[in-house]
């Protein structure tokens, strides 16, 4: 069991602190952007005990976040709510 002190053990909890800054960043973009939505849920699955791997997976959807900015969703409701992405 690693002790409070131990290197290993601060690494960890940075990764669990940097972890849940990024998942909450993916949440709260997902308010405005529905199409990261499974994501945010995703990766609030695992907020109490995330893994490199997890950690790996939210970097991936901010880059995802990143190169999508410019996408953007319209709703044109003159022509019976149809909606396009540009």
């Amino acid at each position: 069991m690693p002790q409070a002190d131990d290197p290993e053990c601060s690494k960890e909890q940075t990764n669990h602190n940097l972890y849940q800054q990024m998942a909450g960043s993916v949440m709260y973009a997902s308010l405005l952007r529905p199409d990261l939505m499974y994501y945010a849920s995703q990766l609030g699955k695992v907020m109490s005990r995330p893994s490199l791997e997890h950690l790996r997976l939210a970097r991936l959807v901010i880059q995802y976040c990143n190169s999508t900015a410019e996408e953007v969703i319209h709703s044109d409701a003159t022509v019976g709510n149809q909606m396009t992405c540009n």
